[in-house]
């Protein structure tokens, strides 16, 4: 059996504790700036009557502890919202059914967080950027 003392444990075990909380932070960063852009393309292909529906999506802020973040639309439009991503058989003037669905296909969420979370680690930046979608559900 092999035995090895080692110095510096402490220092070590700061420093990892660190980096987890900057990965967790840059991880954040990343996934919020991916769902505002989720959540702009679905803005974009959602139905618009009178501008409620459009209006009433969100992306929630993440926690660096456990990053993630939610990208939809509620809050008084919950159910009409609901209804009009379901409903294919309605027909919309501007805007589709499964605009929500649609958006997160064709953005590239992977591609943005990677690019995101490079960026952070070479920058350093982790800090969560004000969104244009930056509220929380009702």
């Amino acid at each position: 059996m092999m035995k090895m003392k080692m110095k510096g444990a402490k220092e070590a075990r700061a420093a990892l504790k660190q980096a987890k909380e900057q990965v967790g932070k840059a991880v954040a960063r990343a996934l919020y700036i991916a769902g505002n852009a989720v959540m702009t393309e679905a803005k974009q292909r959602a139905p618009i009557d009178t501008g409620v529906l459009r209006a009433s999506g969100y992306v929630t802020l993440p926690d660096s502890k456990s990053p993630k973040v939610e990208v939809g639309f509620g809050g008084a439009a919950a159910q009409y919202a609901l209804e009009q991503h379901e409903r294919t058989e309605f027909k919309h003037e501007v805007g589709e059914a499964k605009y929500l669905e649609n958006a997160i296909n064709a953005v590239d969420v992977k591609g943005i967080v990677g690019d995101e979370l490079k960026a952070g680690f070479e920058s350093g930046d982790t800090s969560i950027p004000s969104g244009p979608h930056r509220t929380e559900p009702e």
